[in-house]
């Protein structure tokens, strides 16, 4: 939580750095309790994932967070990233999934070119700002 105090005029963007990637799946086993996913439509959670980002089941600890699951409310997809691939093929995450959610697999979209097009919007509403202010939160393996 930040507190500004300012007479100045000020904007506040949110950015997305994630973009759909057309692959929708169904959790269809989790366990709410331990944030696990154990399978996406009927196959092996790690297994079916990795197919499905395009990487081999060994490298998705590397590409884990390019990819984080998605649900679609109010015209806005609400990322979720996932925290671990573990051993026997499930997928850990940061917040928990019932099953019989259906989520869509996002990839990493170009970030500097929206934080460019993010800082040209500003400059239009408030021209030659003094100041500007960046957060970026992308956890690794964090759990809330």
């Amino acid at each position: 939580m930040l507190f500004v105090k300012t007479q100045c005029p000020f904007d506040i963007r949110k950015e997305n750095i994630f973009k759909p990637s057309g692959k929708r799946v169904t959790i269809t086993k989790a366990d709410v309790n331990t944030r696990t996913i154990y399978e996406i439509d009927g196959r092996n959670a790690g297994k079916y994932y990795s197919e499905c980002i395009g990487v081999p089941q060994s490298e998705v600890q590397n590409a884990i967070l390019d990819h984080p699951l998605a649900e679609y409310s109010a015209a806005k997809y609400l990322s979720h990233l996932l925290q671990v691939l573990l051993l026997q093929g499930q997928l850990t995450c940061i917040r928990a999934y019932c099953p019989n959610t259906t989520v869509e697999i996002l990839n990493l979209d170009d970030s500097l070119q929206i934080a460019t097009d993010n800082l040209t919007a500003i400059s239009k509403t408030i021209p030659r700002p003094g100041f500007v202010f960046v957060i970026n939160w992308y956890p690794s393996h964090h759990r809330i």
